[in-house]
């Protein structure tokens, strides 16, 4: 037995063994080597991490460095239309607010119109990919138009978004002052008519 096992290490060592090998020279090696062979540390691509969609780290048990890559291209992407329709529904909430407000606070309607575009986003986001859409519920990006509107398959929903944005910049600027002023003195009627027309669209 101790002589196949030292065969087998000699194998995966990769020298090349004769038909004439004679196992009366068996050990030809230290008697820990196999030992030692059987506890040393897996080669490289069974120990590397790669990074899932959730965010978390799994291991690749494939060799090559582009196994990792090739599957994640080939992710399937998961609807979740119970979780859509709860976005969809606060979404429908927040635009009839703002459109409830009328000639109220400017900043406010314009701000609602803003997490009313989040949140259909993010909505259509879930229909066509749970685990891309769940990724933007935080970090820097979780309230930016455009970053979740360039998962979607549908550009004029890019045009949209990026209108939007641009109108009113980040989305902090409709809810804290900043160096360039106050919300309620930096945004107008034009401002939350604009947002709102856009919001319906969307």
């Amino acid at each position: 037995m101790q002589y196949i096992q030292s065969l087998l290490s000699r194998l995966e060592c990769g020298e090349i063994i004769p038909e004439d090998d004679d196992h009366n020279t068996f050990p030809s090696r230290q008697p820990s080597s196999f030992y030692e062979d059987i506890f040393r540390s897996p080669p490289s691509y069974y120990r590397e991490p790669r990074s899932s969609s959730s965010g978390t780290s799994s291991f690749s048990y494939s060799r090559g460095p582009s196994s990792s890559s090739h599957r994640n291209q080939e992710r399937t992407r998961m609807p979740d239309k119970p979780e859509a329709h709860k976005w969809l529904k606060q979404a429908d909430h927040d635009l009839k607010e703002a459109e409830r407000r009328g000639d109220g606070s400017s900043c406010w309607i314009t701000y609602m119109c803003h997490q009313a575009a989040e949140k259909v986003l993010k909505a259509a986001l879930y229909l066509e990919d749970r685990d891309a859409a769940q990724s933007y519920q935080s970090g820097s990006q979780c309230h930016s138009l455009t970053a979740v509107a360039q998962q979607l398959s549908c550009s004029s929903i890019l045009s949209l978004a990026r209108d939007m944005e641009c109108h009113v910049g980040h989305h902090t600027y409709m809810r804290y002052p900043t160096s360039l002023g106050v919300p309620c003195d930096r945004y107008a009627q034009h401002d939350a008519e604009f947002m709102l027309e856009k919001a319906v669209t969307l």
